[in-house]
């Protein structure tokens, strides 16, 4: 959140004790089955965490903790970058503009004026769909909203809709607007006007078409149409393509974007346990160089699915090993910078 308090809520024994700790510490009695802490925060944007527990009055004896992490974060991101369509002022005889580009994961990417028109921006990339079926000039302030309610300032992009020019091509595969992937080459085939040619317009050389070889173009004649190009980078690539009509008039493009990546991500433990951990329980925290996905074991366990932290309670006594390994969003992952196993020893339970 981006606010300076927020609320820890729940409920408790009758007349036991609950205790805060971590980032503040506070106390409260128990009162029908309920507690409510009120916590206050002078300090600027960071991670604070908090744990609660209960006591028991007489004896002392504690429960376990829960763990309650808050995100501050007051700073606004960035506008969002429109990548696709590449030309801004952008004329198109199509009923539906779609805007691409990069944006703050989970974001709400939207048209500021008309929010109806929004969409979530997923591993830092947006495909805002504006529909209109008027001809006229739309001139559109685009802004994100992140998870904290922060929101960006504004890009602006005009759009011209004239239904005198054809229609975009259609893109079928891939069926989003962003493609991540670890391949050397990729396939857009989708629909088209027969009778007109499918042009790509920007994002590749007749040297990396591979089908139809050598030709940035193809005729459509069957009504679909089918191009693969080759890169070699590691890079972020934007394809357009046009319908392009005998007297060389050109339709609004079609758009995708395509991140290659085929690097492995690079994994680090942030903090483990002591050696050997005299606690019951077992905290881990991990990340990646990139924006990754986990998967974690102990000891000869099947990996699952996790997140950091990971915290390891009731753990038996003797040598123990916590593994976890990475994935991108281009799948990759190796044995070697994506994996890691951390060997404790276990003493108390």
């Amino acid at each position: 959140s981006n606010g300076s308090t927020i609320t820890i809520a729940g409920s408790c024994t009758s007349t036991y004790i609950v205790n805060l700790t971590g980032a503040d510490a506070q106390t409260y009695t128990c009162v029908n089955s309920q507690f409510t802490f009120t916590v206050n925060l002078a300090t600027g944007d960071g991670t604070y965490d908090y744990f609660v527990a209960q006591e028991e009055p007489t004896s002392g004896l504690l429960s376990s903790e829960v763990r309650i992490t808050w995100i501050r974060d007051t700073s606004a991101p960035p506008a969002p970058t429109v990548l696709a369509p590449s030309l801004n002022p952008y004329r198109s005889g199509d009923g539906t503009l779609h805007l691409l580009g990069t944006c703050e994961t989970d974001a709400t990417v939207k048209v500021a004026s008309e929010p109806s028109f929004s969409t979530t921006c997923e591993n830092q990339y947006f495909d805002l769909a504006y529909s209109k079926s008027a001809d006229a000039t739309y001139n559109l302030g685009v802004v994100q909203v992140d998870r904290a309610g922060n929101v960006s300032s504004t890009a602006t992009f005009t759009w011209i809709k004239d239904s005198s020019l054809p229609t975009a091509p259609v893109i079928v595969t891939p069926n989003q607007g962003h493609l991540v992937s670890s391949a050397s080459s990729i396939q857009i085939v989708g629909s088209c006007l027969i009778g007109l040619e499918v042009v790509v317009s920007s994002g590749a050389t007749t040297g990396e078409m591979i089908a139809p070889a050598g030709t940035l173009s193809t005729a459509c004649s069957t009504g679909s149409f089918s191009f693969t190009i080759q890169k070699s980078g590691q890079a972020q690539y934007v394809f357009q393509l046009a319908h392009r009509a005998s007297t060389g008039l050109l339709s609004g493009a079609a758009s995708v974007i395509w991140s290659r990546d085929s690097l492995a991500p690079i994994l680090s433990f942030n903090s483990t346990p002591p050696n050997p951990n005299l606690m019951s329980t077992a905290t881990f925290t991990f990340s990646a160089n990139e924006s990754a996905t986990f998967q974690c074991a102990l000891d000869a366990a099947p990996y699952t699915s996790c997140t950091s932290p990971v915290t390891l309670t009731n753990v038996t006594t003797g040598s123990r090993s916590f593994h976890v390994r990475a994935y991108d969003a281009a799948g990759n992952s190796d044995s070697g910078t994506s994996n890691l196993t951390h060997n404790w020893t276990q003493s108390f339970r």
